[in-house]
């Protein structure tokens, strides 16, 4: 009877702790990623009142139970939907790993509710952070900003194109297309504007034909110039060479005419070119560069008495002093050498000491930057601040004394533009960094890729010509994001972290050991165990290695073995109230019937010292 009464207390001991775990299991019902557990129970010591014979049984007495083990039950729960990109959950095998930056100690979960703090890292609820692998994409990186090919970049100077014959009229660049306006033509040296040009097919036609003997040659600049890209790896291509035309980058020009008479070196008086030109006029000048972040206003004045040195001339001012009074202001404002006076004749541009003031001189303003990011506009003004026209040669870009122009051309951003809008087939993806530098990376992530970038604009955008191989630097640790805040953020099932930061820059990821620097590519790991029901519970719904589950096995989501990840959904507990209620019921029994053989084992002893009276 002693015997039964241990038996039974061992019994109540244990169902209670069942309890504790049925308990435990339904209040985590709503717990994301939570792996419900069991009680498992085993008979204990038995005492032998009888050996076994040859013919006879062993007679044994059971001492009651014992918690054999609790164990984890590791099956999935199902996914539920929340749209929000950096909830996570692992379809199939495996677990994230979280580190605490305060100890270091690392951390295995299935929960997926994740956040990037205000250093950059991916954290969970509790701040430890997310462990994944940084690697660079193949990538060549120009060293230019805002990348873009300037006209100066392109420049031909001293071309041979032919020699006179005293009949021959039309001599081919041998290039085309040309920058407009960009071509100077010298007839044994000296300039010349007895010609046309067709920028387009590169022809320049004299009005009067060379005389025998006469060499010919000639300035331009190139319009266009070529970018190619291939990228191949160790099995073969993965893209179709493209050749891509980039767009010489061109200054914002604002012509002010064409059909003055202007003398050599520009010494005609204003009051003469410009007969409405009076005392308060003003002309102002705006010039707005997106590349260098300026947007500068100067203004050229007219008064009684010229001061050139700051920006004022008087209507008996040269027009050559304009251009000084221009430059001085210019300077003053913090525009020096930024916006340029030139002259033309017969529609060339050439040197004031070549004007011959026959009626065909001009002149204009323009930027000395280039590219679309570049604006120029002008307005002439009275005293009163009325518009005022005074710039009305022909071809004048003035209307109502106001003009304005852009740069053209290709810059960084309708590069990218053109490069993505080929993507599909050349396998690059073009993007920008903090610098507004042109970078060039992989479709196709493998460490084997290369790009092979050839073609001249390669070298004026800043970019490496020949085979860019990848640099070949991984590291696993925590991830840390270090251009964000991420205004666009992509988690594909295998892991790989892709988006874009509030400039539209592709996102850059770095780590504690400079290992990997301005990687360009995280992916998270996941880990694996041999026995992974017997990882050890900690609290926040974490398990640590023990000695049973041994050590974990990292791998990418979507191997073999591993599970993959899903953008946008939890893993929901994988408690069932069905078997947990049962399991209830169950366990109550199981407690009142241990409790009955205290009572009943109570009663007979009773019983047995009541024989004595």
């Amino acid at each position: 009877m002693i015997r039964s009464l241990f038996a039974g207390v061992a019994g109540m001991k244990n169902h209670q702790i069942r309890m504790d775990v049925i308990g435990n299991n339904i209040s985590n019902v709503n717990t994301v990623g939570f792996k419900s557990g069991r009680a498992n129970f085993q008979d204990v010591l038995y005492q032998t009142l009888k050996s076994a014979g040859t013919s006879t049984n062993p007679a044994q007495v059971g001492l009651g139970v014992s918690l054999a083990g609790i164990s984890n039950n590791m099956s999935p729960g199902g996914l539920q939907s929340t749209g929000r990109t950096l909830d996570l959950a692992i379809n199939g095998e495996g677990f994230f790993k979280v580190i605490d930056p305060g100890s270091g100690k690392e951390y295995y979960t299935r929960d997926g509710v994740f956040y990037i703090d205000q250093n950059g890292y991916v954290v969970n609820s509790s701040g430890y952070r997310l462990v994944g692998e940084l690697r660079n994409i193949t990538a060549a990186r120009s060293t230019e900003v805002y990348s873009k090919v300037d006209v100066s970049e392109l420049q031909v100077t001293g071309k041979a194109i032919g020699t006179g014959d005293g009949s021959t009229t039309t001599f081919s660049l041998g290039y085309s297309p040309v920058v407009d306006g960009s071509v100077k033509v010298y007839l044994n040296g000296t300039p010349t504007t007895d010609f046309s040009v067709n920028n387009a097919t590169g022809e320049i036609t004299f009005n009067t034909a060379p005389g025998a003997g006469v060499n010919i040659t000639a300035d331009y600049q190139k319009a266009t110039s070529s970018l190619i890209l291939k990228v191949t790896g160790k099995d073969g291509p993965l893209g179709k060479r493209t050749d891509f035309t980039i767009d010489t980058a061109r200054k914002a020009d604002i012509n002010a005419g064409e059909s003055y008479s202007i003398d050599t070196n520009a010494t005609n008086q204003l009051s003469i070119l410009f007969p409405t030109l009076a005392v308060n006029d003003e002309i102002v000048f705006n010039l707005k560069n997106n590349y260098t972040n300026e947007n500068i206003s100067f203004k050229v004045k007219v008064a009684a008495t010229a001061d050139l040195a700051n920006g004022i001339v008087s209507t008996t001012s040269t027009l050559d002093d304009f251009k000084t009074a221009l430059s001085n202001a210019a300077a003053k404002a913090g525009a020096g050498g930024k916006i340029e006076m030139y002259y033309t004749d017969n529609g060339n541009e050439v040197a004031a000491a070549s004007l011959d003031g026959d009626g065909n001189e001009g002149f204009g303003f323009r930027t000395a930057d280039c590219g679309p990011g570049v604006s120029l506009s002008i307005a002439v003004k009275d005293g009163t601040g009325a518009p005022k026209n005074i710039f009305t040669g022909t071809n004048s870009g003035f209307i109502d004394g106001f003009a304005s122009a852009s740069g053209t051309g290709d810059d960084v951003d309708t590069i990218i533009a053109k490069i993505n809008a080929q993507t599909a087939n050349v396998g690059v993806r073009a993007s920008k960094d903090e610098q507004n530098r042109l970078v060039l990376r992989t479709v196709y992530t493998g460490t084997d890729a290369e790009i092979e970038i050839g073609g001249d604009a390669a070298a004026y955008l800043g970019l490496p010509s020949g085979i860019v191989k990848n640099p070949g630097n991984t590291y696993t640790g925590a991830i840390q994001l270090i251009n964000g805040p991420a205004a666009s953020l992509n988690i594909s099932n295998d892991g790989v972290i892709t988006g874009t930061d509030s400039n539209g820059n592709m996102l850059e990821w770095e780590d504690g050991t400079a290992t990997v620097t301005n990687a360009d590519f995280a992916q998270i790991n996941l880990y694996t165990f041999s026995n992974q029901d017997g990882l050890q519970r900690v609290n926040k719904n974490l398990f640590v290695v023990s000695e049973s589950s041994g050590t974990a096995t990292p791998g990418k989501p979507g191997s073999a073995g591993y599970g993959t990840i899903e953008s946008g959904y939890l893993e929901m507990s994988n408690v069932d109230l069905t078997d947990e209620f049962t399991n209830m019921i169950t366990t109550q029994r199981g407690y009142q019937a241990s409790a009955r053989i205290i009572t009943v084992s109570d009663t007979m002893l009773e019983e047995l010292i009541n024989l004595k009276r």
